[in-house]
C-alpha cells in the first residue's frame, strides 16, 4: 500500500535524511550480501580466465606436442635438382632414395575447338543474339542452351558451363584476341558436337557454327625406378613412402640420383622450444595469480561510494579489491602440481637413456645457475641446455618423440599414466582440469542462475536472499516512513489546535 511521505513540514524535521540514516544501518546486512555477490563474480571470472590459458595451451601448443609428425620433420636434398627434387609429405620410412631409369610423364590435352568471335567487342555488353546451341561431348549427353537478345558474350559462357557436368564441355572467351574456346573437361581422345540453330529469326555474330569431331590427346605415364623398385608414374609430381618426387628431366641409362631425407633439426628444436615457452609462460600467470596479495580492507564498491569517488580512485580500489580472490586457491594449486607432475615423472617402456626431459637437456636449473634456491625462485619454470637438446634431435631423435608421444593402451589409469609420453600426459590431464574447474565455475556464455555448475547453484541462492533482503529493506522503509508521517500529522494536528485555542483566547 502506498504512504502519503510527509516530509518534516510541521516538525521541522529533516524526515529524508533521518530515514535514510536509519536504513544505512538496516542495510549493513543487504550490503554484505552485494559485496559478497560481486566478490563471486570477479571470483568466479578469474577461475574461467585461467580455465581459457589451460584450454588454449592444451589445444594449440599440446595438440601439436603430442603429435609424431612434429618430431619427424624431414630436410630433404637431391644430389642434382636438375634431374628431381623431393619433399616430404608424410613420413618417409628410409632416409635415402636412389633414382634412376627415369621416363617423364607426358600430359594429355583435351579436345578443344576454337572459333573466331570477332563481333564481340565488350564480353559484359547485350550481344542482341537469339539461338539455340545444342551441346554434346563424349558422355552423348545433349544440353540445350537458349541464348537471348539481352545476354552478353559472359552471360552466353556461363550458361555453357552451368551444365558441364552433364555434356563434359566448358567454354572460355579471350577478349584480347576474341577467342571462343569450347574444351572438353577431361584429357583424352573425346567427341564434341555442337549444333547452332538460328531459325524463327534468330541471329548469330559470336562466330559460332556447327561442328562435330573427336579429338585430344591421352596422358602417357612415365616411369622411374626407387630403390630398385620401378614404379609407373602418372604424372611427374609422384608421392611414394611419404615423399613427394618432381621429375623434371629424363635420365640416361646407368645415371642414378640420390634424395636424401635427414630429420630436420631446426624444426623440431624450435616445436620444443616453443612447448618449453608456452609452459613457462602458462605456470608463471598462474603461479601468480594464487601469490596475488589479498587487500582485505578493500570492499566491492556500491553505487552510493561510487558516487562519491573519483574515476581514477575507484578503478585503483576496484583493483585493490579484485586482488588475491584465488591467492592459495587449492584447486589451481593442484593444477600446478599435476603439470609439474606430467613433466617430471619418468616415462616407463621407452629408452631408458631418455625417459626424463633431463636426460633431452630440458630442465629446472637455468644454464649455468646452481643450488635448489634458483628452482624455488623460478617456480618450476624449464630452461633449455641447446647443445645437449640439439643432439638428441640429431642422433636419437626416435626416442625423443616417444619421450613426448608415447601412447598407452592401458584402461588402468596409473598404468596409462606412467606409460603415457609427456606431452599425452599434459594433454590428458589439462582436459581433466579444464573440465573440473568449467564444472566449479562454468564458462563464457553461463548465466548465473546456472544449475550446471557450482558457484552458478551458490550465486542463484545468493541472489534469492538479496531479493528477499531487498523487499524486506522496502518493508523496513516503508514503516519508518508511516511513523513519521503519523508524527507530522499529529503535530499538524496538534498546531491546528494551538492557533485555534490561541485565536479564542485572544477573542
Amino acid at each position: 500500500m502506498a504512504i502519503n511521505r510527509i516530509s518534516g513540514m510541521a516538525s521541522g524535521m529533516d524526515t529524508e535524511t533521518m530515514v535514510k540514516d536509519l536504513m544505512k544501518a538496516e542495510r549493513k546486512p543487504l550490503d554484505n550480501l552485494l559485496r559478497k555477490k560481486q566478490l563471486d563474480e570477479w571470483k568466479r571470472d578469474d577461475y574461467r580466465d585461467m580455465n581459457l590459458l589451460l584450454a588454449t595451451f592444451r589445444d594449440t601448443t599440446m595438440r601439436d606436442m603430442r603429435m609424431q609428425s612434429t618430431y619427424l620433420k624431414k630436410t630433404v636434398s637431391s644430389t642434382n635438382d636438375a634431374i628431381v627434387t623431393a619433399k616430404q609429405k608424410g613420413n618417409p620410412s628410409l632416409p635415402s632414395y636412389v633414382v634412376e631409369n627415369v621416363q617423364l610423364a607426358i600430359a594429355g590435352k583435351p579436345h578443344a575447338k576454337t572459333f573466331d568471335a570477332t563481333g564481340v567487342s565488350n564480353p559484359e555488353a547485350s550481344l542482341g543474339n537469339k539461338f539455340e546451341l545444342k551441346i554434346a561431348g563424349d558422355s552423348g549427353v545433349e544440353k540445350t542452351i537458349q541464348v537471348a537478345s539481352t545476354d552478353s558474350m559472359n552471360s552466353i559462357i556461363s550458361k555453357i558451363n552451368s551444365v558441364s557436368k552433364d555434356t563434359g564441355v566448358v567454354a572460355s572467351f579471350n577478349p584480347t584476341d576474341k577467342k571462343l574456346v569450347f574444351t572438353a573437361t577431361k584429357t583424352g581422345e573425346t567427341n564434341m558436337k555442337l549444333t547452332v540453330d538460328t531459325t524463327n529469326g534468330g541471329k548469330n555474330t559470336i562466330g559460332l557454327v556447327d561442328y562435330q569431331g573427336k579429338s585430344g590427346v591421352a596422358d602417357i605415364p612415365g616411369k622411374a625406378t626407387i630403390n630398385g623398385t620401378e614404379l609407373s608414374i602418372p604424372s611427374n609430381n609422384f608421392t611414394y613412402d611419404g615423399m613427394e618426387f618432381n621429375f623434371k628431366q629424363s635420365t640416361a641409362p646407368g645415371q642414378n640420383y640420390t634424395i636424401t631425407s635427414n630429420p630436420d633439426e631446426d624444426a623440431i628444436f624450435k616445436s620444443i622450444t616453443k612447448f618449453v615457452e608456452d609452459y613457462n609462460t602458462l605456470i608463471d600467470k598462474l603461479n601468480k595469480k594464487i601469490s596475488q596479495a589479498r587487500y582485505k580492507d578493500y570492499h566491492p564498491l556500491s553505487d552510493e561510494e561510487k558516487a562519491a569517488m573519483d574515476e581514477k580512485v575507484i578503478e585503483k580500489w576496484e583493483e585493490k579489491a579484485k586482488s588475491g580472490l584465488l591467492r592459495r586457491d587449492p584447486m589451481i594449486t593442484e593444477t600446478l602440481n599435476q603439470m609439474r607432475g606430467a613433466i617430471f615423472n619418468p616415462v616407463s617402456d621407452v629408452n631408458k637413456k631418455f625417459d626424463l626431459l633431463t636426460e633431452v637437456g630440458i630442465s629446472t636449473t637455468r644454464p649455468g645457475a646452481e643450488g635448489s634456491a634458483t628452482n624455488y625462485l623460478d617456480k618450476g619454470k624449464l630452461y633449455i641446455d641447446e647443445t645437449k637438446l640439439r643432439k638428441a634431435i640429431r642422433e636419437n631423435g626416435t626416442d625423443v618423440m616417444d619421450l613426448f608421444t608415447k601412447t598407452s593402451s592401458s584402461t588402468d589409469p596409473k598404468t596409462k599414466f606412467e606409460e603415457s609420453g609427456i606431452a599425452q600426459r599434459l594433454y590428458s590431464t589439462l582436459g581433466e582440469i579444464t573440465t573440473k574447474i568449467t564444472k566449479k565455475a562454468g564458462s563464457v556464455g553461463m548465466t548465473d542462475e546456472s544449475e550446471y555448475f557450482t558457484m552458478g547453484k551458490d550465486m542463484k541462492n545468493l541472489k534469492d536472499q538479496i531479493k528477499q533482503w531487498e523487499r524486506r529493506m522496502d518493508k523496513i522503509e516503508d514503516r519508518y516512513w508511516r511513523k513519521f508521517t503519523a508524527l507530522e500529522n499529529a503535530m499538524n494536528k496538534m498546531n491546528s489546535q494551538s492557533a485555534w485555542l490561541a485565536q479564542q483566547l485572544g477573542g
